[in-house]
């Protein structure tokens, strides 16, 4: 009698765990198939019903470790982690399919998930590996599911096209709504991204039909007058906007859309009502953090009605700055932040070119009273007096030749400033016409030209040949032969920074007298060049550390210290000398330089 009781006792308990296993599988399978449910039909992820389907499976493997249901639980708990974002802990239950559970029928299931793990944990090759090795015989997967894994797949190859037309197949393919906004979605983005402006305008239209909130249809129109836009049907996005703002329903959200309504007069020359809508944005909202980024964007779109269409740079800043104060944050306060530079740049090379103007007209009126002086004392027999005079004459016409320069070059920055920033031709003509009478500066000179060409091919029609005579060996006549089918010349520019690469080889065949002598001589001949510190530094290099010469290091380091004290490498020149009463050295020392020093020296290893 004992005997059947013990039996009885046994079998209850069996059946007992037998129903609490089910029960809690039962339970962890109806939380994720509902929270499955939720994001095929609505775009949904339900993270709490996940959850609680994890902790049901969590109990099973814990206390049923041995169940022939365990592979089941670990599948269903890699999902519910994977849809949480929660990539690592999915692959940890996939592997673990994997690694213990060799003769499970779910293997390649395991395989296929875990692959999109390592996708969306950018771990391409491994994704690639596995789907190499699934078996797809009997394959137990949704069809759309492989389809989006095929999609991921190549995005990760960088096939972005191919990615595109899968996400559209399974979107066609998908019976319900939340899954085909979702693939729908991920098309637009990479339709977007490949400039498809076609099927970026197909797939907005169809969101707008599938979508459910007003929030969703707003913004998805706005991204399909955008998309319509781009392909050039500007009247047509118009049309749509206007539309959809004329309905109550949407007032809650007008405010991007008046945005781009204004910015769609704009496209369409109707500067007036672009400026009037954008203003009235500005003027009837307050700035709080929900339309900090949206405000911002207005400003701006009014600054480039002041910067393109009235040319009003002054008032185009105003706006530019308002833009970064709005949100400073978003592309269009970084876009105003741009046009800002450009206004100041512009702005200072305006400023720059008239007191360069006073300098030569200064140094022209110190020559000529010289000229007289000199005149004067023509008959005299004070050498010192005519001598010094000369001297100071010498030094003044060298001024003058720097003075010229630069303000041929700044002119030349003013126009192309004109020309492609600020768009006002006129001027920029003016600019280059003036510029191009610098026969002493050939390459400026012939560039100018080509640009006067360029801007006006019937007015400037006799250029091209002009160039090819009178400045034979420029770029800009290379660009005409170009255009006629003719053969390149090789240009030579007259500058420091093309003798410094040739001097270079000097110095890499380890002729350091030869390099530093030449070197030296770029220099002197070039004083006026931004790289002529850089080279007399690296002759000075050259003594120290490779002829440790180097009283004649202390000598370059001297006249580099005086002839350029503002700039960093007469900073680092001061450093390197020691003043001793009246004499200047440098400290020998124990070692050379770094190999990093050798490399400075060679400029085309050095830019």
């Amino acid at each position: 009698m004992f005997k059947l009781k013990k039996i009885f006792l046994i079998l209850l308990i069996m059946l007992l765990s037998s129903c609490a296993y089910f029960n809690m599988y039962f339970n962890a399978k109806k939380s994720f198939d509902d929270a499955e449910d939720k994001r095929k039909m609505n775009n949904r992820i339900d993270k709490a019903l996940y959850e609680s389907s994890i902790k049901e499976l969590s109990k099973i493997l814990e206390f049923y470790p041995n169940s022939k249901w365990v592979d089941d639980a670990l599948l269903m708990m890699g999902q519910s982690y994977y849809r949480q974002g929660k990539y690592d802990k999915a692959k940890r239950k996939y592997v673990e399919i994997l690694t213990n559970y060799p003769e499970s029928d779910l293997r390649n299931k395991a395989k296929v998930y875990l692959a999109e793990v390592e996708i969306a944990l950018n771990n391409y090759d491994a994704a690639i590996e596995l789907i190499e090795a699934i078996k797809t015989s009997d394959l137990d997967i949704d069809p759309l599911d492989l389809k989006k894994l095929n999609a991921e797949m190549s995005l990760s190859l960088k096939d972005t096209t191919k990615a595109l037309n899968l996400y559209l197949e399974a979107a066609n393919e998908s019976e319900s709504s939340g899954e085909k906004i979702i693939f729908l979605e991920k098309a637009s983005i990479l339709a977007d991204e490949v400039k498809d402006h076609k099927n970026s305008a197909n797939i907005y239209k169809q969101l707008i039909d599938n979508v459910e909130t007003r929030e969703k249809k707003f913004e998805n129109t706005l991204k399909y007058s955008d998309a319509l836009q781009k392909q050039g049907y500007t009247d047509s996005a118009l049309v749509i906007i206007e539309n959809i703002l004329s309905n109550e329903e949407y007032d809650e959200y007008s405010l991007k859309g008046d945005i781009k309504l204004g910015e769609l007069y704009y496209s369409l020359g109707e500067y007036q009502k672009s400026y009037d809508k954008l203003d009235e944005i500005l003027r009837t909202n307050q700035k709080n953090r929900e339309n900090g980024a949206v405000l911002s964007e207005t400003a701006y779109y009014i600054g480039e009605y002041y910067f393109n269409y009235k040319k009003d740079l002054e008032n185009a800043l105003t706006m530019y700055d308002s833009s970064s104060y709005y949100d400073r944050g978003n592309d269009f306060s970084k876009k105003a932040a741009k046009r800002k530079k450009t206004i100041n740049e512009f702005r200072r090379l305006k400023k720059k070119i008239p007191i360069s103007e006073v300098k030569i007209d200064s140094t022209l009126s110190k020559l000529s009273r010289i000229d007289k002086k000199l005149e004067g004392l023509k008959d005299s027999i004070t050498f010192d007096a005519t001598g010094n005079l000369k001297i100071e004459k010498k030094k003044l016409e060298k001024d003058l030749e720097k003075q010229n320069k630069d303000i041929i070059n700044n002119k030349m920055l003013l126009a192309e400033k004109y020309l492609y920033d600020i768009v006002i031709l006129d001027s920029a003509e003016v600019c280059l016409n003036d510029i191009s009478k610098a026969n002493d500066l050939p390459h400026i000179s012939s560039k100018a030209l080509l640009l006067l060409y360029k801007m006006d091919t019937t007015k400037y029609s006799e250029l091209p040949d002009s160039i090819l005579n009178e400045y034979p060996n420029t770029l800009a006549s290379n660009a005409i032969r170009k255009d006629r089918g003719l053969e390149l010349i090789t240009v030579i520019e007259d500058s420091a920074k093309f003798y410094f690469n040739i001097a270079s080889d000097l110095f890499l065949d380890s002729l350091y007298i030869e390099a530093i002598d030449e070197y030296m001589t770029i220099a002197n001949k070039f004083e006026d060049s931004s790289i002529s510190p850089k080279i007399m530094k690296a002759a000075a290099l050259i003594a120290e550390n490779y002829l440790i010469d180097l009283e004649k290091a202390a000598d370059i380091y001297a006249e580099l210290k005086q002839k350029y004290p503002r700039t960093t490498y007469g900073s680092f020149a001061s450093r390197k000398l020691i003043v001793d009463s009246s004499q200047q050295k440098i400290e020998p020392k124990q070692k050379q330089e770094s190999e990093a020093d050798r490399w400075y020296m060679m400029d085309r290893r050095n830019d």
